[in-house]
């Protein structure tokens, strides 16, 4: 639980690793974390696996909010205002940047990313400004921490999630919402951070990751099983057991390609043949 962590009031990287000495042990307490950060990267799971696994095991979840690195382009379609532009702007950026993530990263941190988006135990949004007159970014740094007793830890500074940002100088503020005084810290930073995650607010507008690039990453798992235990109550939908379909006709290929799709996509969605 978050209260037998012992956290610090303030953990600076000349004195802590912020990765290892406050994200991990918090993740591992916890059986919810909602993110808000400016940047994040994938290499940054290689880091904090251990903490994600002990969420996931708690029967947890973890939600980012982010910021899109967006191409001049990308950015003239998001101008246009509007929704559906967005979309198709976020899922073109974000398919090129499926391959560059399967070539860059290992692949059991790959196969766990993979896992952990098709679970849902893992979920993106990407935060882009309302105004079509700037290119300005999300650009906080915020995290709240809540364990299954309803203890919450609220974190604040200047760590992006990237690789980068475990070797810079950064600080974080923590607040525990049992300490007295601290509560009102919690409250507000757990308060703005589900608004952006579920509205966005008057500077943002929040996306989901298309279906099409959620799929494409599901295809990423390099095994069926997954690297972390899930628990009954964990917020996702369960593989079905596929080992029992069975056809016995010769189907055409473009029939199996559509059902291995299916089955990519987590059983989830119409086939008609």
């Amino acid at each position: 639980m978050l209260r037998t962590l012992n956290l610090l009031p303030v953990y600076d990287s000349a004195e802590s690793d912020l990765v290892y000495d406050l994200l991990v042990p918090s993740l591992r307490s916890s059986n919810s974390y909602l993110r808000g950060v400016g940047f994040f990267t994938s290499g940054w799971l290689r880091l904090a696996a251990h903490g994600l696994a002990g969420l996931i095991e708690n029967g947890g979840s973890a939600r980012f909010v982010i910021s899109p690195i967006l191409e001049k382009s990308d950015w003239d379609a998001l101008q246009l205002g509007e929704d559906a532009k967005c979309n198709e702007a976020l899922k073109s950026m974000l398919e090129s940047n499926v391959d560059d993530i399967a070539s860059s990263l290992e692949s059991t941190t790959l196969n766990t990313l993979a896992w952990m988006i098709a679970d849902g135990v893992l979920e993106f949004k990407f935060a882009v400004a309302r105004d079509c007159a700037t290119t300005g970014d999300y650009h906080d740094k915020v995290g709240v921490f809540t364990d299954s007793l309803g203890d919450s830890v609220a974190i604040h500074g200047s760590f992006n999630d990237t690789i980068k940002g475990s070797l810079n100088g950064e600080a974080f503020s923590v607040f525990k919402s049992w300490e007295d005084g601290q509560l009102p810290f919690v409250e507000k930073h757990h308060k703005r951070l589900l608004e952006l995650w579920q509205f966005g607010n008057r500077q943002f507008k929040t996306f989901n990751i298309p279906d099409a690039v959620q799929r494409k990453f599901m295809k990423l798992r390099s095994s069926r099983n997954r690297p972390y235990t899930l628990r009954a109550n964990s917020p996702v939908i369960l593989e079905k057991n596929i080992s029992k379909l069975h056809c016995p006709l010769n189907l055409y290929p473009y029939q199996e390609e559509a059902i291995n799709e299916w089955v990519s996509a987590n059983c989830h969605g119409v086939l008609e043949m």
